[in-house]
């Protein structure tokens, strides 16, 4: 459990370095902050998930649009779902709710590759941004 909790807090960091104080300060990610800090205890599920072996890209971030609206971040052997902006508002009980462990999740979605120092998109965003652009667009994986 404990790696799996390091696996999250991984993943909020990388989306943090990306997406900034606007997306990990926002009350959605609450769930996932205190599974962080309580990371002895199961706080949320459905946040861990082992990666399609298909999937040979090591690191990316998947704003996914099927079949949920989600973060999904790929760490190696692992892919890390985290709550969006936007979605269902109790996202993991909405994942156990129609998601079981036995059926692997198909995501699409825009893919985006890790930062490679705080860029903090949000935070900076304007109308009209043009840096936050996906590297692909509508591949799933799963």
């Amino acid at each position: 459990m404990h790696s799996k909790v390091g696996d999250l807090k991984a993943a909020f960091i990388i989306c943090f370095a990306f997406f900034g104080y606007t997306f990990v300060l926002n009350k959605r990610l609450a769930p996932v902050r205190q599974q962080i800090i309580n990371y002895t205890e199961n706080v949320i599920d459905r946040y861990w998930l082992v990666s399609d072996p298909k999937v040979t890209q090591e690191h990316f971030i998947c704003l996914t649009e099927t079949p949920v609206i989600a973060l999904a971040v790929k760490l190696d052997n692992s892919i890390i779902i985290l709550p969006w902006l936007d979605g269902p508002k109790e996202f993991y009980r909405h994942l156990g709710d129609n998601f079981t462990d036995k059926d692997p999740i198909a995501f699409q979605g825009r893919f985006y590759y890790w930062p490679r120092s705080l860029e903090m998109k949000l935070d900076f965003m304007r109308t009209h941004n043009e840096s936050v652009q996906p590297i692909a667009d509508k591949s799933g994986f799963g």
